[in-house]
């Protein structure tokens, strides 16, 4: 059986899981959980055409999947995110 989910744990950003799924639509998606300081846990999707490429796509791109490339795919939200708080302060 493969991997489905992968748990990593960033000093900048705490905890972060990817999943490997079918969104809502079917369609491959990578899933990306977070928790923003002060908010409950987030995900962002990453969806992959609904095809057998686009399931391949996602599988190699899951397989690559690593702490670095959690965090720079969370970077821009998170950082966002905390701008947004700082505004608002």
């Amino acid at each position: 059986m493969s991997d489905f989910a992968k748990l990593f744990q960033s000093e900048k950003y705490g905890q972060l899981v990817v999943i490997m799924q079918g969104s809502d639509d079917g369609c491959p998606e990578l899933r990306i959980f977070m928790q923003p300081s002060g908010y409950g846990v987030c995900s962002m999707g990453l969806q992959y055409e609904d095809s057998d490429s686009g399931w391949d796509k996602c599988e190699a791109n899951f397989e690559k999947a690593d702490l670095a490339w959690a965090e720079r795919t969370v970077q821009p939200t998170l950082d966002y995110i905390a701008s947004a708080n700082a505004q608002e302060e």
